[in-house]
């Protein structure tokens, strides 16, 4: 699990969970920090060491972004700030969202939007956007339904906010799954009453 440590990212959960802060804000800074969270993603997962000659004539070792055919899978309520905010740093991204309902205490999948893949296209990597994960079972249902549609090869899960509980149990059940979240942004129960004006 890699842990996302700076006090922009502070500042905007801070803005978050201030049930003072105007809608749009909360909006605005879930965009912000998917895209900064996107930033890191890309930074450790998507580059690759490359050496080219300067305009001097001079050998530079640098990196360069590996174009994977990537996917960003949303709740519904993410599809329009955090997970676009993740999205905004993969412009050739697909995307997608699976809304999920309570009926009798168990998950149902309300609406499903999941773009088709041509034949012969592959996936290489799904990122998995939720500002909030607090609900293994749901995430768990959202990884199913990923998998067995697209067959990736690597998965990523990203978040503002997490149970530490909910992630220890995707470890469990998705061992292959690489996590980015952000440094002290784990929920208690006191904090998520206050996340559900996200």
């Amino acid at each position: 699990m890699y842990k996302i440590e700076s006090p922009f990212v502070t500042m905007l959960q801070t803005k978050i969970q201030n049930t003072e802060t105007a809608i749009d804000e909360v909006h605005q800074s879930l965009l912000f920090i998917g895209e900064y969270i996107a930033k890191e993603i890309i930074g450790h997962e998507f580059v690759k060491n490359a050496d080219l000659v300067t305009c001097e004539d001079c050998m530079f070792h640098g990196l360069t972004v590996l174009d994977k055919p990537s996917l960003i899978i949303s709740s519904k309520e993410d599809y329009d700030y955090f997970a676009k905010g993740v999205s905004n740093l993969f412009p050739n991204c697909k995307r997608g969202y699976i809304d999920f309902d309570y009926v009798d205490g168990r998950e149902i999948t309300k609406s499903l939007f999941l773009p088709g893949i041509g034949r012969g296209e592959r996936i290489d990597t799904v990122i998995i956007a939720k500002s909030v994960i607090d609900e293994s079972n749901i995430m768990s249902l959202l990884l199913k339904k990923v998998v067995e549609k697209y067959i990736p090869k690597y998965i990523i899960i990203a978040t503002a906010f997490y149970n530490k509980d909910c992630i220890n149990r995707l470890v469990i059940d998705v061992p292959k799954c690489e996590f980015f979240v952000c440094d002290d942004s784990e929920l208690n129960h006191q904090k998520e009453k206050y996340l559900t004006h996200i």
